[in-house]
């Protein structure tokens, strides 16, 4: 690789750089250009790494896109829920439960009122086949 001389480089390179600085680095405007110098203020803020966390409070109304009346068959007290709010549940499925002892002493008490009826019957249709008892009785 040759070396141009020092005296010769210097004049090449000062050529080069008032080409371009003749060349219009501007936007092509002619003549020589006013020097302005503006004044920014400028706000300084020091960044702190921290967690973004992004919160939207909404108004709104939802509507369910079917609706459901559950109305119950007897009348009690709630012993236990049968089922997960917002979960799905089946048709027939069992959702509550309830305190039953009153129903299950009613049951046991018209057992037992049945049991005496039977045997009041019995007694009377034995005394009516020995014409003991009048038919108004049976």
């Amino acid at each position: 690789m040759r070396r141009l001389p020092l005296s010769l480089a210097f004049p090449l390179v000062l050529v080069a750089c008032l080409s371009v600085a003749s060349s219009g680095c501007g936007r092509g405007e002619a003549g020589p250009k006013k020097e302005t110098t503006k004044v920014e203020t400028v706000e300084v803020t020091e960044l702190v790494p921290r967690v973004l966390v992004d919160v939207v409070s909404l108004t709104g109304q939802l509507e369910a896109e079917a609706s459901v009346v559950v109305r119950p068959e007897t009348d009690g007290v709630v012993a236990s829920i049968e089922f997960v709010e917002g979960e799905p549940i089946a048709k027939g499925e069992v959702l509550l439960t309830l305190k039953d002892e009153m129903q299950r002493a009613r049951v046991a008490e018209a057992r037992a009122e049945l049991r005496l009826a039977q045997q009041v019957f019995d007694r009377e249709s034995k005394l009516q086949r020995r014409d003991a008892s009048s038919l108004a009785r049976i």
